[in-house]
C-alpha cells in the first residue's frame, strides 16, 4: 500500500523526470538503485523512496517511502 499517492494530467516519463530532478543528485543527492518507464527507486543515508506512474485516463503516482515524509509532500506539489 502507498504512502502517498496523486493524479496528475503529466505523462508517467514526465513524472520520472521530476523524480530523477528532485530526488536524485542534483536535488535531495539520492542514488537511484532501480529503475523502468514507470517506477524508480531511491536510497540514501537512511532514507528510501519508491516511486509509480501508472497511466490511466490521469496518471496516478504513488510512493512509498522511509524518513522523508516531508520532502514527499514539497515532490507531490511539483506535479
Amino acid at each position: 500500500m502507498p504512502d502517498y499517492s496523486k493524479k496528475t494530467d503529466l505523462e508517467p516519463r514526465e513524472v520520472m523526470k521530476i523524480a530523477d530532478d528532485f530526488f536524485g543528485q542534483d536535488g535531495l543527492g539520492l542514488v537511484k538503485v532501480s529503475h523502468s518507464e514507470d517506477e524508480s527507486c531511491f536510497e540514501g543515508e537512511g532514507s528510501r523512496v519508491k516511486i509509480r506512474a501508472c497511466k490511466g485516463e490521469t496518471t496516478k503516482v504513488e510512493l512509498e517511502s522511509s524518513e522523508i515524509d516531508y520532502q514527499i509532500k514539497k515532490f507531490l506539489k511539483r506535479l
